[in-house]
């Protein structure tokens, strides 16, 4: 029996279900009433980007540890400059707590739509229950420090949702999110996946990442005399501290160095894999169109070097990996069985860990590397399954021009 069957037939009965939902809302649960009944600091990230803007206003460097002002407990501000000074006029207008809960009152509405959209929205190949199972393994803690890739998230994804009719709105959305954190740039993947001639999307695909590739290199070019401080600082908390839990936390806990050419290489070759096993997954899987975007959105969270929690890309990447385990299906009845115990398990295990919060192993990317291993095993799974395609194609090298024209 395949997990998904098992939590259906386990959770029939409606209290049965009801007691599965509050398990998986209880890391969101638990962490709003902890910070409720104990005095704790809402939205310490944004605040970072507060006290960032104030003391680059005040014409003083924003890093520094503690960055509190005016009261607000910040986390460290590891933006650029140029952030910092965009924001400045905002915080003198509405000053730093009016600015605080002015960002509160737009991050909520912009949260529960990404909830909805991740969680919610019916797609065919992502059933709830492998969907809860997800939401179970992503701690809350997210939804009280606010930080601003939530808000990016949500407003990218309302841009997912016109993209066949406004997709230049989303070129952009995801180009300004790559300037303020360029990890961002990834979600330009999306691109790639849509149900389009293949000719028209890598164009447009390459163009929209030469202009944000273009744009993050200007920020880096014109940040100025706080140049190298920026720098050595996101080195050390980006990297050194704060690696996140994908590519940078590997790199981290089997001791590279980041910020090398070799580890460079490594990450293209890396992306490349995982990128080009998408489009295997997107041309020959049964994803529909909607769908295709949202299997996107998760491969750009899989190859983010920085996937990071408290940017909510769990949210994105965790569902994403459910709908590829659920490819696995028509393809392999036996592969399917095992991958979604797999997938079920991990997210269980990630669920008690932030319960009982162990850390044993620090930096290390457990669920990372299993979602890798899904998601290569069911490309893997339809390159099989095309394996006679794939013959044609290496025996004639003319038929791929005349496939991908009419892909």
């Amino acid at each position: 029996m395949d997990a998904l069957t098992f939590l259906r037939d386990r959770t029939r009965n409606k209290w049965m279900f009801g007691l599965f939902l509050l398990f998986a809302l209880e890391p969101m649960i638990g962490a709003l009433t902890r910070r409720f009944s104990k005095p704790g600091w809402w939205l310490g990230d944004f605040d970072a980007l507060i006290c960032g803007a104030q003391r680059l206003g005040q014409g003083q460097s924003p890093y520094v540890d503690p960055a509190n002002c005016s009261g607000l407990k910040a986390a460290s501000y590891v933006y650029a400059p140029q952030i910092g000074k965009a924001i400045a006029p905002l915080e003198q207008l509405l000053g730093p707590w009016g600015l605080h809960w002015t960002y509160g009152a737009i991050l909520l509405p912009l949260l529960v739509f990404l909830l909805w959209y991740t969680m919610i929205k019916p797609f065919p190949h992502l059933p709830l229950h492998m969907r809860l199972m997800a939401l179970s393994a992503i701690r809350g803690n997210p939804l009280t420090t606010g930080n601003i890739g939530g808000v990016i998230h949500a407003l990218i994804v309302a841009s997912v949702l016109v993209i066949r009719k406004w997709r230049w709105l989303f070129i952009a959305m995801v180009i300004t999110a790559g300037l303020i954190k360029p990890a961002f740039l990834t979600v330009l993947v999306v691109l790639l996946y849509e149900k389009r001639p293949f000719t028209h999307r890598l164009v447009t695909f390459a163009l929209a990442l030469a202009l944000g590739l273009a744009g993050v290199a200007t920020i880096f070019l014109t940040a100025g005399p706080l140049s190298a401080e920026w720098h050595a600082y996101v080195v050390d908390i980006v990297l050194n501290r704060q690696p996140g839990r994908g590519f940078f936390a590997l790199l981290t806990y089997i001791g590279l160095e980041p910020n090398t050419l070799p580890v460079f290489l490594a990450y293209m070759v890396f992306a490349a894999i995982i990128i080009g096993g998408g489009l295997a997954l997107a041309e020959w899987g049964p994803l529909t169109v909607e769908e295709r975007c949202f299997f996107g959105l998760g491969v750009a969270q899989l190859i983010n070097p920085r996937l990071f929690e408290y940017n909510f890309d769990l949210y994105l990447l965790y569902p994403a990996m459910a709908m590829v385990v659920m490819m696995a299906e028509p393809l392999n009845r036996k592969a399917f069985v095992w991958l979604s115990w797999l997938y079920v398990i991990t997210m269980g295990a990630n669920f008690w860990i932030s319960i009982i919060g162990i850390n044993i192993l620090r930096y290390f990317p457990g669920t990372f590397l299993i979602s890798c291993v899904i998601y290569l095993t069911v490309v893997g799974l339809t390159l099989h399954a095309r394996r006679e395609t794939l013959q044609a194609w290496s025996q004639r090298p003319g038929i791929w021009l005349r496939a991908l024209r009419r892909v």
